[in-house]
């Protein structure tokens, strides 16, 4: 009885495991033709820490607003006193791993996002992307400050941006656009 327990709880641990991949966000498995879903901001934050999936395709599904306190979020996604609390989000691509991916808004808006870095490079919902396409995609309401290389959607650009915009505030030091930043623009 007891090897047959063991058996069960292995094999249901393993279906746990795999289906949990599954479902990394609400949905999709990053293809072009089924790209992962952002739907939530754990589907953000998520995606901002795992930049293994930066060369993916992203799809938008619903407008995402994080909480108007930025003490009240886990940036980060670790449970718990985790000390992020100050930094706010984690810009999803940076100078060492850029965004190459594809990052459709369709539409929807991402309402709040905090980022307090004032020492770091490459701030605003996407660091730094490469080759990549940002798509109908509006930030509001940003409050962002960072070194060099700002902007409310994208901190660096080497890309093509098209229908997209943010609002709000950005403070740094040198290279800050306003934080209307690429909107229907092809960057070099």
């Amino acid at each position: 009885m007891k090897k047959r327990n063991l058996i069960f709880s292995v094999i249901l641990i393993m279906l746990l495991a795999v289906n949990s991949s599954l479902f990394a966000y609400s949905g999709g498995s990053g293809t072009e033709g089924e790209p992962y879903q952002i739907a939530t901001t754990d589907d953000l934050i998520k995606l901002s820490t795992t930049s293994s999936d930066w060369d993916k395709y992203f799809i938008q599904t619903a407008n995402i607003s994080f909480d108007e306190d930025e003490n009240q979020v886990d940036w980060d996604g670790v449970a718990g006193p985790d000390g992020n609390g100050t930094s706010g989000f984690s810009p999803i691509g940076n100078r060492s791993t850029n965004f190459t991916g594809n990052y459709a808004g369709d539409e929807h808006t991402i309402d709040n996002l905090y980022i307090n870095r004032p020492y770091t490079d490459y701030i605003g919902l996407f660091g730094f992307i490469k080759n990549a396409t940002i798509t109908n995609t509006g930030v509001t309401n940003v409050n962002m400050t960072g070194k060099d290389y700002l902007g409310g959607l994208v901190g660096a650009n080497s890309s093509t941006i098209s229908n997209s915009y943010s609002t709000g505030s950005v403070d740094g030091d040198e290279l800050v656009p306003c934080p209307i930043s690429f909107a229907n623009e092809t960057g070099n």
